[in-house]
């Protein structure tokens, strides 16, 4: 079934959507809002115009979302912090032609248009969807085109492989930013389950809280999350009986958090999700169930979905044999357009193999007999930080842009049942407080991206090849007593 016809039965029969402050949203209100939008843009926008959508997460959001889905309007979404350095780099690449967030959105309901034309908006399969953007490696985020056909070949997939049904509650923890985010939405139009959009900004007591609250039966979440959540002095005191289905992605699963979900949730469904923002979402999923979970201690993430593929090769591109190690590259339906308006970028990540296109994951990976794929590091110095994807030169990019700069490295601190973060160290060219930095960033960078601490050095120490040694530089922070975070 097609993304349009999805949403138009979703809206026959509207599930429960609690707002942001958890009051219920009445279906009248929604289908009074969602039309006074859905004229809005018909009677506004062209068949190639694109959109921006920011709002805080709430239901205004998703039904922005709905609605340039249903009559074919690409959107790009905005997070509600983005400096405004950030959104105007995102608009000099998309191009879009204007913002949908809260002061318009005022204005649109309370106009309620009527609508004054008929739509002409086609609802090809190879029309771009949305744009979802990612950070690069050169100070400039990189704009993901993902085509209707995509989702849709997604959204096919959740309604056959997940026992997920009408009545499950869903609460959304992720950003529309970030593309899990678009596994709620499928859940939300595909299954009518219950939505409800958490507060919890990190904070996993109040997590916690919101699952047992409100009864949750499902999630969609980064690893670190249960991680945090799944230990003995929090378990004791909260009911989680009610959750059902845990959807894991964003980053690795660590060995530690498959035994914990063992312990504390046995009767939570546990699905590994592995997807990059360019291959729409979710590719790989493994549902865990101790046959083919673990080997040489990794947590696999399962073998290809519906229509999708994926290969481990070497340098040259060749296949290499089970248990190897090699890139994971993905292919199929859900692979991206382009990145827009950067053909160079395109060619670089995407590569012809015995006639079929494929991404280049940098994942360095290994399958089994089983067609099970294994994730072991990277090729490259791109990290996860709250399931985002992070470029770590992309961060030292935005810091050499500073006048006080003279280098920077910044690097990935990962310890278990912690929140990953980023650490920058600089040496300057003119002396200058840490906060004049922090303050200088925080105009450039959007939270995911910003070093929680700042050190100011010297020199950089060197390895026996006379380059960076991060080692080093990860043990020389750990040993600062005097660190502070910058917020």
């Amino acid at each position: 079934m097609k993304i349009e016809n999805r949403i138009s039965t979703f809206l026959k029969n509207i599930p429960v959507i609690r707002k942001k402050n958890g009051e219920v949203l009445t279906s009248k209100q929604f289908l009074l809002e969602y039309k006074a939008l859905k004229n809005y843009c018909l009677n506004t926008f062209q068949d190639d115009s694109i959109v921006a959508i920011q709002f805080d997460k709430d239901y205004r959001y998703i039904m922005s979302i709905l609605a340039c889905m249903e009559i074919g309007l690409t959107y790009v979404p905005l997070h509600i912090e983005f400096p405004n350095e950030r959104v105007k780099q995102i608009k000099s690449i998309a191009s879009f032609d204007e913002i949908i967030n809260d002061e318009l959105f005022d204005v649109i309901i309370t106009s309620q248009s009527e609508t004054n034309r008929a739509s002409s908006f086609t609802l090809n399969s190879d029309k771009i969807l949305y744009i979802m953007f990612t950070s690069g490696s050169t100070g400039e985020p990189k704009g993901v085109e993902i085509k209707r056909e995509s989702y849709q070949n997604f959204l096919m997939w959740i309604d056959d492989y997940f026992d997920i049904n009408k009545g499950d509650v869903v609460l959304n923890t992720t950003e529309f930013t970030f593309d899990v985010s678009l596994v709620d939405v499928g859940l939300l139009i595909v299954k009518q389950t219950e939505i409800v959009f958490s507060n919890f900004n990190n904070n996993i007591f109040r997590l916690l809280s919101e699952l047992e609250k409100y009864k949750i039966t499902t999630i969609a979440t980064v690893p670190n999350n249960f991680s945090m959540m799944l230990v003995n002095e929090l378990m004791s005191r909260v009911d989680l009986s009610n959750l059902k289905y845990a959807l894991i992605a964003g980053s690795r699963f660590p060995f530690n958090l498959y035994e914990k979900f063992g312990l504390y949730l046995p009767n939570t469904q546990v699905y590994n999700c592995y997807g990059p923002t360019e291959f729409t979402i979710y590719c790989i999923v493994k549902k865990l169930n101790k046959i083919y979970d673990i080997c040489r201690g990794i947590v696999s993430v399962g073998s290809p979905i519906l229509n999708t593929k994926f290969k481990i090769v070497d340098d040259k591109l060749n296949c290499v044999t089970n248990s190897t190690e090699g890139e994971l590259v993905i292919g199929g339906i859900q692979l991206m357009q382009g990145y827009k308006n950067r053909p160079d970028q395109t060619h670089e990540a995407i590569v012809e193999i015995d006639g079929f296109m494929y991404y280049k994951t940098g994942d360095i990976a290994f399958s089994d007999e089983n067609n099970n794929c294994y994730i072991t590091g990277r090729k490259d110095d791109t990290v996860k930080i709250s399931g985002f994807r992070v470029n770590l030169s992309d961060i030292d990019a935005y810091i050499h842009k500073l006048a006080c700069v003279k280098d920077s490295q910044t690097i990935y601190v990962d310890i278990d049942d912690t929140p990953s973060y980023l650490v920058s160290f600089i040496i300057l060219d003119t002396e200058v407080l840490k906060t004049e930095i922090t303050r200088d960033l925080k105009e450039i960078l959007p939270n995911f991206q910003m070093p929680k601490y700042i050190e100011i050095i010297k020199e950089f120490p060197l390895n026996n090849s006379g380059k960076i040694c991060k080692k080093t530089l990860l043990e020389k922070f750990k040993y600062n007593k005097y660190s502070a975070p910058t917020n």
